[in-house]
């Protein structure tokens, strides 16, 4: 902040009488220039922020639906497994390795363990 107000300063001092001390060389409109397209991509950039916090918070979201979404599919196979559906069996012992690595997702009921 305190280099975007040096900034602003240098430009008006160059805009008034400033710009006749120093050489031909120190242009005026170069400073101008790169401010403005300092100003502008700010400008871009926090419009973009915004855009990615949204994107975010939507990816989170479909995320979350679609791990809440797989439970209950899973809870289904387990319970149909359980109640001896073989169909199920297959695709239930392949979802349960999600949950049988340590530290991860829901506990293990015991009366699982001869299953």
């Amino acid at each position: 902040m305190d280099n975007r107000v040096f900034v602003e300063t240098v430009l008006d001092v160059m805009g008034g009488s400033g710009a006749s001390v120093l050489p031909a060389s120190f242009d005026l409109a170069t400073l101008q220039n790169d401010y403005q397209l300092f100003e502008q991509l700010k400008m871009v950039t926090e419009r973009t922020a915004a855009l990615q916090r949204k994107l975010d918070d939507l990816s989170r979201i479909a995320a979350h639906e679609a791990y809440t979404y797989s439970l209950a599919i899973y809870t289904m196979y387990e319970a149909m497994s359980k109640a001896g559906a073989e169909a199920a069996r297959p695709g239930y012992e392949l979802m349960r390795e999600r949950f049988n690595r340590p530290s991860v997702g829901r506990p293990e009921d015991s009366s699982d363990a001869g299953v």
